[in-house]
């Protein structure tokens, strides 16, 4: 079966977000000063890491999404210290 436009359109948006939300890890964009910006933080990350499985069960990802997907894979690697640390996993 052939990914539609839309199927891989979505797929486009998961990974932008998900390489938003390492992003903002990396960066320590984010403001931890009171409980709504720790549980905003939490929020996108759960949202980010349902997303993470969405796509690993994605049959139609594209060859370059698919390369995008691996990459940024192995960038929530590097970022898991700090998303344990922040008490994210």
């Amino acid at each position: 079966m052939v990914a539609t436009q839309d199927e891989i359109n979505r797929a486009d948006i998961f990974l932008r977000t998900i390489a938003g939300q390492i992003e903002t890890l990396k960066q320590e964009l984010y403001n931890l000063s009171d409980e709504t910006g720790f549980y905003a933080l939490a929020t996108d990350w759960q949202e980010t890491m349902s997303m993470v499985e969405a796509l690993k069960n994605n049959q139609h990802l594209t060859p370059e999404q698919k390369k995008r997907f691996d990459d940024l894979l192995d960038e929530l690697e590097k970022v898991k210290p700090i998303a344990e640390k922040l008490n994210l996993i």
